[in-house]
């Protein structure tokens, strides 16, 4: 189980997948990194595609709008 952790976190780095944070494994991303990650990831399937945010929205408690978070650091 370990070995397939290991081969699918080096696979991301080596396609350019930016991972935000300090991770080590996949264990330990948070939901926020998993949102960029899969947005990343779905670029890189169709780039010719509408881009997908890379940001997760955070709705504000009494839905005035939206706040972008931004997860590049």
């Amino acid at each position: 189980m370990e070995e397939s952790r290991d081969i699918l976190m080096s696979t991301l780095i080596e396609s350019g997948v930016f991972i935000p944070g300090d991770f080590s494994s996949i264990g330990e991303f948070s939901s926020e990194a998993l949102v960029s990650i899969c947005a990343q990831l779905l670029n890189l399937i169709d780039p010719s595609s509408a881009s997908f945010c890379d940001e997760l929205l955070i709705l504000s408690p009494i839905g005035l709008g939206s706040a972008p978070i931004s997860l590049i650091l």
